[in-house]
């Protein structure tokens, strides 16, 4: 099996048909299977999954309680059998039918790349365009590099090679760290095995929902940020790269979690506060320091 494509589902019903029929629209000239995970959608995911069922390509997992996203995201991961994984969720969906073979080519002939990804349009619940997703730069090469743009990678986009063949714990209490962000995790620990190379060009479609739901586009900031300190504090266990420049983040994070809600400060244990405290007292010094970070991030684009 050269490519499994994983698709997390839940609640979309409006717009899974799209999703799906844009990867079995891929004009490939290998093996590929797909794995959908339906969260327990109370809507009519399930019967409309049902269409697919006799298409053998497809592998339909409808959970009896809802995992939430990372887990869910996680079995799927385990049960891939493809040499590469893409990703794409339910409302989300591909638009370029020869996607998967273009990233494919890539990975197979630059073997220090552990992930391959494109740019993306940004779509409403209606499918207008309302923007678009991307990095400037054509690699992301490190861990500090990939903090520096994670929030214009569309996930939607991605292959990467497949690190599941065997069971890793540490790697899988990372990807379920957060119960909403998985992407960043994964990123995290795939940095480690090499670099991201960048199509630039749109081959996606990344939905931007933020009037209900569960995602995080629908998250308001506050959460979005604690669910983001789980991550960075767990990716901090877990991966041996960069410490201090991840601490410098998280300590952050922090900060903006604390200028929102002073009660905040009683979710940490002692280290934490006072290793926060130390940081909030010296915040003019690694302030400086984060933004000589990010004018280097800057060269390096501009070099390249």
């Amino acid at each position: 099996m050269k490519v499994s494509v994983v698709v997390l589902t839940y609640n979309h019903e409006k717009y899974l048909e799209k999703a799906i029929q844009s990867i079995l629209n891929q004009d490939v000239d290998f093996e590929y299977e797909v794995l959908i995970g339906n969260d327990k959608s109370p809507d009519n995911t399930e019967l409309i999954l049902q269409k697919y069922s006799q298409n053998p390509r497809v592998k339909i997992y409808n959970r009896e309680i809802n995992l939430g996203a990372t887990k869910n995201l996680l079995d799927l991961l385990k049960r891939s059998s493809g040499e590469y994984i893409a990703f794409l969720e339910g409302d989300d969906y591909w638009t370029d039918n020869n996607k998967l073979k273009k990233q494919v080519q890539v990975l197979d002939k630059n073997k220090d790349y552990s992930l391959c990804m494109s740019e993306s349009y940004t779509v409403d619940e209606n499918n207008s365009v309302i923007g678009e997703k991307k990095i400037e730069v054509s690699e992301i090469n490190g861990v500090k590099e990939l903090y520096f743009y994670r929030s214009g990678i569309p996930t939607g986009t991605i292959l990467f090679r497949n690190i599941f063949f065997k069971t890793d714990e540490k790697l899988e209490s990372l990807i379920t760290a957060s119960n909403i962000i998985g992407d960043l995790s994964l990123f995290s620990y795939l940095i480690t095995k090499g670099k991201f190379y960048n199509l630039k060009e749109k081959m996606g479609a990344y939905r931007f929902i933020t009037n209900s739901g569960t995602s995080y586009s629908a998250m308001n900031t506050y959460k979005q940020d604690l669910e983001l300190e789980k991550v960075v504090k767990k990716v901090l266990e877990v991966v041996d790269e960069e410490k201090v420049f991840l601490e410098l983040y998280l300590n952050r994070i922090r900060v903006k979690l604390l200028k929102n809600s002073k009660s905040y400060l009683k979710t940490l244990n002692r280290n934490e506060r006072i290793e926060l405290i130390k940081y909030i007292f010296f915040m003019p010094y690694y302030n400086l320091k984060y933004s000589n970070i990010k004018k280097e991030m800057r060269k390096n684009e501009k070099d390249r």
